[in-house]
């Protein structure tokens, strides 16, 4: 959780007003569940627990686990290609 929270606050640092393939390199190494399993992880006991707390997300100035969860979720079924990702992502998606 440590080195997730360490990327996570790395990516935040680096906001770039535009899309950027270092940015969606990191999601993808990051990612390592599709969608299905996502959600199924989320509604699992061991899921109800995961994530950060309300206080830890506001510290790293992102939304809680369970949210962020929620956005990749969406995300997910256009994250095949940087160049798929940059037409389909809204901007709250990159950053």
């Amino acid at each position: 959780m440590k080195d997730i929270n360490k990327v996570i606050r790395n990516i935040i640092a680096k906001r770039k007003a535009e899309p950027d393939q270092e940015v969606f390199d990191k999601w993808k190494k990051l990612i390592n569940m599709s969608a299905k399993e996502l959600k199924s992880f989320m509604d699992s006991e061991d899921g109800q627990k995961a994530g950060l707390s309300r206080t830890e997300a506001d510290k790293l100035d992102i939304n809680s686990g369970r949210e962020s969860a929620k956005m990749i979720i969406r995300m997910l079924p256009n994250s095949s290609s940087f160049e798929k990702a940059k037409k389909s992502w809204t901007p709250s998606m990159w950053y």
